[in-house]
């Protein structure tokens, strides 16, 4: 692959395997913003609207907090809950 949306949308379709949806977010100043998704849930424009702040103890403040990959439930914040919404 040369770009690196090439690489990001192999490692989606690996993920894919396991989940029903995967989905990759970059971190920001403003919190964490939906990149790219694949599977049964948004559509590429919806999940780039998504910015979820990284703030208290969701699950994905906690994974940026402790640097390390989380597997784990959105619905533990208000922030979460939203952008699952």
């Amino acid at each position: 692959a040369i770009q690196r949306d090439d690489v990001l949308f192999v490692l989606l379709r690996y993920g894919q395997q396991f989940f029903d949806f995967i989905a990759i977010f970059s971190l920001g100043k403003d919190g964490a913003r939906g990149r790219m998704a694949h599977g049964a849930g948004l559509s590429q424009e919806l999940m780039e609207r998504i910015v979820i702040p990284l703030s208290g103890d969701g699950v994905l403040a906690r994974s940026v907090r402790d640097r390390r990959v989380l597997i784990g439930d959105f619905r533990a914040t208000d922030e979460e809950r939203a952008a699952l919404a």
